[in-house]
């Protein structure tokens, strides 16, 4: 059984997770997509999206795609091809 702290570290993991798993879910169904894009359609501020992303990047869970973008600044997001991934919260107990 979990003390105080470690029940509060995982509600945190589980949120993160249901985050990452909405990310995911926008980008594999809408394809390349902004930060801000992600955030509306999720109803998230912006700046938490991005943060997202970025940690989605860091993983190879998605990545930028150039291909989008308006310009050198504009950065777009897709998801990468996973092959066997998958992440359910159901199974963070």
């Amino acid at each position: 059984r979990l003390n105080a702290a470690g029940e509060c570290v995982l509600r945190h993991v589980r949120s993160t997770l249901h985050d990452f798993e909405l990310l995911r879910s926008e980008l594999d169904a809408h394809g390349s997509l902004r930060a801000a894009d992600v955030a509306q359609l999720l109803g998230i501020p912006a700046n938490q999206a991005s943060f997202h992303l970025r940690q989605l990047a860091r993983f190879g869970l998605v990545e930028e795609d150039p291909t989008a973008a308006r310009d050198r600044r504009d950065r777009v997001w897709r998801a990468t091809q996973l092959a066997g991934f998958d992440v359910s919260i159901s199974e963070v107990e």
